[in-house]
């Protein structure tokens, strides 16, 4: 009998709200991403070569995740609320699982102690093939990531989204923020992400030992659309549900009688849909119309007894206003069950 110990670990303990890998023995991966204990897995991404079976337990592939790496992540498939039998049985065809998991999600990732940050992060970045470049101000020093890179100085006009890698050591009241030294025990790495008009938030933070999870959170960032750049042929849904799960939430979209919505999990089974209206006549009730058809957004808690907590019916807002103030009551919501 072909036993799956990463698999088995990661359903376990998690993943931590981003995607574990398993290698299989025949050379192919898979990532996915689940919550302690789970029967089902929230999203399995199939890397390119490897095939969903063509059964009911992979039917919800998500169509909507090509458009949102835009090619830059492969040409695999990913495929949401998946049994855990189901990814189990996939292994078990393909031979089981690779003796030499690298890196596995849950360990401590091995680095030279004497390499610096700069040179582990830069490294781990152009892996997903994304460039960095130090930069520093009042003797701090973090990798600059400029979403849409262009030559000279990237501070000299960044209009673009951009984000800051680093680590965060010493106490609370004078932190060190640094990439020129090795990462030591007690240190965080932290990321922030600016939208290029002056605001700026925290990503993700993890301890200095978790470098991957950060970087993995980076790159899906990168390659998340941003409602300021989005194209009046682009569907409406899209964008929001790329933001999110930029943000380590679980989504996905889906049809009822009344159109078709996005469903976000959060902490405890607890659950957010939201839709859009268009602005013609019909007032279409959907997730899939066009951006140059957007006239507005409704999301509801659904855990329990039903709560609005965002609706811009008749405000006349435009997307990228509409949808930035859309995301930003979803992730308040999210954090008041912890998921965020």
């Amino acid at each position: 009998m072909i036993s799956t110990p990463r698999l088995d670990s990661l359903t376990a303990a998690g993943t931590d709200l981003v995607f574990g890998g398993i290698r299989l023995a025949d050379e192919h991966m898979l990532t996915l991403k689940t919550r302690p204990g789970a029967e089902r897995v929230e999203e399995v991404f199939l890397h390119p070569g490897l095939t969903a079976p063509d059964t009911e337990a992979w039917e919800n592939e998500d169509y909507w995740d090509g458009w949102l790496t835009g090619g830059k992540l492969g040409e695999g498939t990913l495929c949401v609320d998946v049994p855990v039998e189901a990814v189990r049985a996939l292994i078990v065809q393909h031979g089981g699982e690779h003796e030499d998991q690298e890196p596995p999600q849950e360990g401590p990732e091995k680095a030279d102690e004497t390499e610096t940050a700069e040179t582990t992060a830069t490294r781990a970045l152009a892996e997903w093939g994304i460039a960095a470049s130090r930069d520093d101000d009042a003797g701090n020093t973090w990798l600059f990531i400029d979403r849409a890179p262009t030559p000279g100085d990237p501070w000299e006009a960044h209009s673009a989204p951009y984000a800051l890698l680093s680590l965060v050591g010493g106490d609370g009241s004078d932190p060190e923020v640094t990439v020129t030294r090795a990462p030591q025990s007690d240190d965080t790495w932290a990321v922030i992400v600016g939208d290029g008009n002056g605001r700026e938030r925290n990503l993700m933070s993890r301890p200095a030992e978790h470098l991957t999870q950060c970087i993995d959170a980076v790159a899906h960032w990168m390659t998340s659309p941003q409602p300021e750049t989005a194209r009046p042929d682009d569907e409406v849904g899209a964008i929001p549900l790329a933001m999110l799960r930029a943000e380590g939430l679980t989504c996905r979209s889906f049809r009822d009688s009344d159109g078709s919505h996005v469903k976000v999990t959060l902490a405890d089974g607890a659950e957010i849909v939201f839709t859009g209206s268009s602005a013609d006549g019909n007032h279409d009730i959907s997730a899939h119309h066009l951006v140059s058809e957007h006239g507005s957004w409704e999301a509801f808690d659904v855990s329990g007894v039903v709560q609005e907590i965002y609706n811009s019916a008749g405000q006349r807002r435009s997307y990228s206003h509409d949808t930035a103030a859309l995301v930003a009551a979803v992730l308040e919501r999210a954090r008041q069950y912890g998921s965020n």
